[in-house]
């Protein structure tokens, strides 16, 4: 759902969302394999609409889902109605995955005339967190006297893949190359040291053993190099909020 609505943002601030005539959201990977189950594909489509984890309603999703499904049509951000039919716009690769993730997504929005206005790949690496570039944009855009000052225009031959809506979502090697290359030197950008660093388990569990600290209490440590108490609180209590919420909605559904 974040980062559909990364995408819609994008569209709206590069004003071309107004122009987009059609869209079209790929999962690869262990998001395709998983996305029916884990409920991913009824969150894109709210995330394309305009929602975002923290204010959704989450007892509307699936009857909006179900509305999308028939009447083979979605408000972008809420309010720009376009042809959507998920069975053609909401692919599942399950058997491939993009070079930087295992749990990566694309979006492209087309013109009505079916030219390339806009495209992105997003990956979620846990937690809620989504990784990104900036949105790349076809030349199209520019023929529309487009203000585009903070976008990167998309190099021709992922215009050319993207394009073609029977290929199954793969990228050039050397595109792939590139973007692989980018996303593992932003990965290793650190503007903010952890108080209690760790990247596995074992090394946690280290950790909590040498500082004589819960698990709890290490990961709130950390937390709060980035947020004030009072912030990571709210936060946490926000969380434990929805998921509160979720386990009621469904212990009570009819369906």
């Amino acid at each position: 759902m974040r980062a559909a609505r990364f995408f819609v943002e994008d569209l709206k601030s590069l004003k071309v969302l107004d122009k987009v005539g059609a869209l079209r959201a790929e999962l690869y990977g262990s998001l395709a394999l998983t996305g029916e189950g884990h409920g991913t594909l009824d969150a894109v489509l709210m995330g394309l609409e305009g929602e975002t984890p923290e204010s959704v309603d989450t007892t509307s999703i699936i009857p909006r889902s179900h509305q999308i499904h028939t009447s083979k049509t979605l408000k972008i951000n809420g309010t720009h109605q376009i042809t959507f039919n998920p069975t053609l716009h909401l692919l599942l690769h399950r058997d491939k995955s993009l070079p930087e993730h295992p749990n990566g997504m694309r979006f492209s929005a087309f013109s009505q005339t079916g030219d390339l206005l806009a495209t992105n790949e997003y990956f979620s690496i846990g937690g809620g967190f989504v990784v990104n570039e900036q949105t790349k944009t076809s030349e199209n855009v520019y023929y529309m006297d487009t203000r585009l000052d903070h976008a990167q225009k998309v190099p021709k031959e992922v215009v050319e893949a993207a394009e073609k809506v029977d290929l199954f979502g793969n990228l050039p090697s050397s595109h792939a190359e590139q973007r692989k290359q980018a996303f593992a030197k932003r990965r290793s950008q650190k503007t903010i040291v952890a108080t209690l660093p760790f990247t596995t388990a074992e090394e946690l569990l280290k950790v909590c053993t040498r500082e004589n600290l819960s698990i709890a209490e290490v990961v709130y440590r950390n937390e709060v190099q980035w947020r004030s108490p009072k912030e990571v609180r709210s936060r946490v209590l926000n969380i434990w909020n929805v998921m509160d919420h979720s386990i009621s909605n469904g212990i009570t559904a009819e369906e």
